[in-house]
């Protein structure tokens, strides 16, 4: 907008009349200049949020640049440059707690919206940059950003912005009953969230998705029976990830139920045997099921206090990996 309006002023039709030394063009190429590397600036925080994701290259040769553009409008008074500058850094930071310092800018300033009628589009916007770097470091272990998590995704469905043209991502989906769960969100929360956007996957994804996030709430209820029934039926073809995540959840389920301890280690071996045979496929996250399945076998093994404290202190030292807190659960049991 101001570079639009310093445009309109220098280069319009009054200005034409009235040339003089004073009205030259340098302030629109220095205002266009500030908007490039604004729009630039805002998709190279995509960029490093897809990288963080998939891996996707992104070059950010030019950031220190960028920011010294910015720098001049990186202030409360600018509040769009100045959420962006602390996104990028918040995305950037190498820990939780560096990337905490430019969270709390943005989650100051949307804080008050959860007292408004009217969410502002800006929140909007950035809430999906938010909400990923809380997941990713609720993914490493960190349980408060899952918390974070969730007060975004509340803050979103309060003022009905949760979903995207009517749809909702089946891995979206899945991350915040999976989160919620985590969080300690009641049964009755997880059912409510279940059926109310069930209606909003995309159609051929509805029912396994379904499917797994009623295990979800099958295992916060203890209900272990019916939560792997529902984790067996979530299994689809050609998704080799998400079906290793719910031969996870089934093993955990099995195991919390106490029944069929025998058949344990069978279920292992068919899990570790899926896991090689999809592993090209599975790319970077094959370490991380190997790893779960590696310590669940040791889990199965360890009889006495002796050799559970052993294993504990062995696990303690690894860094987070799904399904770790999990097994020091078990293995602090009596």
């Amino acid at each position: 907008q101001r570079h639009l309006l310093t445009e309109i002023s220098l280069s319009g039709f009054d200005a034409k009349l009235n040339r003089t030394n004073q009205n030259d063009l340098l302030p629109i190429i220095k205002t266009l200049d500030e908007f490039h590397a604004l729009k630039k600036f805002r998709y190279l925080c995509s960029a490093i949020d897809r990288k963080q994701w998939f891996g996707t290259d992104c070059n950010d040769d030019e950031i220190e640049n960028l920011i010294r553009k910015l720098k001049p409008f990186t202030s409360t008074n600018n509040p769009y440059v100045f959420l962006f500058v602390n996104i990028f850094q918040m995305l950037t930071a190498p820990t939780y707690s560096a990337g905490l310092a430019h969270y709390s800018f943005i989650r100051k300033y949307a804080a008050p919206f959860s007292k408004m009628k009217n969410l502002s589009p800006l929140v909007v916007e950035i809430a999906h940059y938010v909400r990923n770097f809380c997941l990713q470091w609720n993914n490493k272990g960190y349980t408060d950003a899952g918390k974070e998590y969730m007060w975004w995704t509340e803050l979103l469905m309060q003022h009905h912005r949760f979903l995207e043209n009517n749809k909702i991502q089946p891995i979206v989906y899945r991350n915040v009953a999976g989160i919620a769960a985590k969080s300690g969100y009641p049964p009755d929360w997880l059912k409510n969230f279940i059926e109310k956007y069930r209606e909003h996957l995309p159609e051929h994804l509805r029912e396994n998705n379904i499917a797994y996030t009623r295990g979800i709430y099958y295992y916060v209820k203890k209900d272990y029976t019916e939560a792997g029934f529902q984790f067996n039926l979530a299994e689809a073809k050609d998704e080799p990830i998400f079906n290793c995540i719910l031969k996870r959840w089934f093993f955990i389920c099995t195991c919390e139920s106490g029944k069929n301890p025998t058949g344990l280690d069978g279920m292992l071996q068919t899990y570790e045997k899926y896991v090689l045979r999809h592993q090209q496929t599975l790319h970077r996250f094959k370490p991380l099921f190997s790893k779960f399945i590696s310590y669940a076998k040791k889990l199965l093994k360890a009889k006495d206090v002796s050799e559970k404290k052993k294993l504990i202190i062995l696990l303690k030292g690894e860094e987070f990996f799904p399904g770790k807190d999990w097994l020091l659960v078990q293995l602090q049991k009596k």
